[in-house]
């Protein structure tokens, strides 16, 4: 690799490799959630967020406050619930949203008014990134379909007690319309709920055949999911919605509409999302209601939470873990020993490596270190999924090749490379940082043409240290950083006896590269390194010489 008789200083670098790179409306279960398709809990970015593209900002607003038919008494504030979120959202300081189709009137709420609403909001989503935000306020029922399903369904202002399921909109049936529509950012509110108290209203009939169910009948009806979207629900299915005299709104409405107009950013990125507006509005609820509401949600959102009710976003935001399953109720969450209140909802914790409880009363669930990235969104079960792993052992294998073109003839022909490297991951927590410790091998015989074809052996160790920055996407990584080398090397030749030598030197140099996650313990790299070559020798003037280096390999991390 190296020519006889000189001192040098070369650099090697690392790799280069390719990384192997989800609330529903009306109120839901208090149990474990299983729909047809299947939901994942609120919002999922384990990754770094990347701000969504722009679109539209469109909402539908409607607040049932009157009804034809008497059995159904008059609700005080549900068409203020849909004006005062539409001030909210109107207002360019707040929600800056494009269009917002407000339904209030008696007239606009009727089941067919709804619906051609509903078809409205679809003719003006014309793109996958606009942002849809539907709020729906006033009563809920149940009732028997055709198929004798028992069913949720929305009292419009022309449902009748005595034939509901003509009368009335199904919950499954506003999800199907909202799941048609374009957006991939799009959220459903229902502010009712199904219980038969509060905001809703059940039968004689369903109340009698309630009665004789045994055991826990609030469990969700059988209704489709969709991709991309929020379902909300002001209570869990089978509790109460309530309306606050005090607060002049539905409850949660107006910790929800607080939440936006104070902007509440739960981890400082600049703007509210469905997620943020919702935990608040969810507690809030908890505490005002002293436990006996509690706001629910689902969705089935990939990456990070996209739909900005409030401001802009302006930076990645702190690291968010959350979780809205009903398995992780009440669930305590500690981080680095210190209690941060209880699922579901989301919490912000710091970036970098955070030890995470969580426990119920003295029993731990989950205990261990868990590295978060800038702006990532963590779903809790990932915690029972995946592991951060410390080290990492790598076989690598590459060739080295020499800047100047004659020192190819004239030093040494091109090396293969071999080596073993241990990998320190992220050490501080703070700081994505690794650190690699590297051994390598070279040996190969060729000869020099310009040296009248002279045969020799070149023989290489290379012991290494490596501080490198990393930047993780998911299952990709790059990673850049200065590495320090000592080298020993020697040249034999069986014919030539006087070019028979060797030396010691030390080597700077700067490596890139990239590694991909292939498998939960197993990543591809690739890297490339130059060096740069101080030579010294017994006769002449020093020169300085440049090398090039390509090498790829497999981690095992543990």
């Amino acid at each position: 690799m190296y020519p006889p008789q000189m001192t040098f200083l070369a650099f090697w670098g690392k790799p280069m490799a390719l990384l192997s790179a989800l609330l529903l409306a009306g109120c839901a279960s208090s149990r474990a959630v299983s729909t047809e398709k299947g939901f994942r809990p609120l919002a999922s970015l384990q990754t770094a967020a990347v701000l969504p593209k722009k679109g539209k900002k469109i909402a539908l607003l409607i607040g049932v406050n009157r009804y034809q038919d008497r059995a159904w008494h008059p609700l005080r504030f549900a068409a203020k619930d849909a004006a005062d979120l539409a001030e909210v959202l109107r207002n360019p300081k707040t929600g800056g949203f494009d269009q917002v189709l407000l339904l209030a009137d008696p007239t606009a709420t009727t089941r067919k008014g709804i619906l051609r609403a509903f078809e409205r909001l679809r003719q003006l989503n014309t793109h996958p990134h606009d942002t849809l935000f539907v709020y729906i306020s006033g009563h809920g029922t149940l009732a028997r379909d055709p198929q004798h399903s028992l069913r949720r369904y929305l009292v419009t202002y022309d449902t009748q007690q005595r034939d509901i399921h003509k009368s009335a909109l199904s919950i499954a049936r506003l999800r199907h319309h909202f799941a048609q529509l374009k957006s991939e950012r799009k959220v459903m509110l229902l502010a009712t709920c199904h219980s038969g108290t509060g905001k809703s209203r059940l039968n004689q009939t369903m109340l009698a055949e309630l009665k004789t169910i045994k055991g826990a009948f609030f469990t969700q009806p059988i209704e489709d999911s969709s991709r991309a979207t929020i379902f909300l629900a002001v209570c869990a299915f089978g509790e109460t919605a309530r309306e606050s005299a005090e607060l002049q709104n539905d409850i949660y409405t107006h910790y929800f509409i607080k939440a936006l107009k104070h902007r509440y950013d739960a981890n400082g990125d600049g703007a509210v999302t469905v997620s943020e507006a919702h935990d608040y509005a969810r507690e809030m609820t908890y505490f005002h209601t002293k436990g006996a509401q509690r706001a629910y949600a689902e969705s089935d959102i990939l990456g990070t939470d996209p739909i900005v009710l409030s401001g802009q976003k302006k930076r990645n935001g702190k690291p968010v873990l959350y979780a809205y399953d009903n398995h992780f109720q009440g669930v305590e969450v500690q981080i680095n020993g210190i209690p941060r209140g209880s699922f579901p909802k989301g919490i912000p914790v710091q970036m970098g490596r955070q030890q995470i409880t969580l426990k119920t009363g003295e029993h731990k669930l989950f205990e261990g270190m868990v590295v978060f990235q800038d702006g990532e969104r963590m779903d809790a079960k990932e915690l029972f999924e995946r592991r951060d792993y410390r080290f990492a052992i790598a076989l690598k294998a590459g060739y080295q090749f020499f800047l100047q073109g004659s020192s190819a003839d004239i030093l040494s022909r091109e090396l293969p490379l071999f080596g073993v490297e241990l990998k320190l991951q992220r050490p501080w927590s703070d700081l994505p940082i690794d650190f690699r410790f590297e051994f390598a091998f070279s040996r190969n015989s060729h000869k020099l043409l310009e040296q009248d074809n002279r045969p020799q052996t070149v023989t290489e160790f290379n012991v290494a240290i490596a501080a490198t920055y990393v930047w993780k996407i998911q299952w990709f990584s790059l990673f850049v950083g200065p590495r320090l080398s000592a080298i020993y090397l020697e040249r034999q030749s069986d014919i030539h006896k006087q070019i028979n030598d060797f030396f010691f030197s030390f080597q700077p140099g700067l490596v890139l590269g990239a590694e991909a996650l292939l498998l939960e313990r197993w990543s591809l790299f690739a890297e490339g390194r130059v060096n740069y070559t101080y030579v010294a020798t017994e006769s002449g003037p020093a020169r300085h010489q440049g090398s090039y280096e390509f090498l790829g390999g497999v981690f095992v991390h543990f």
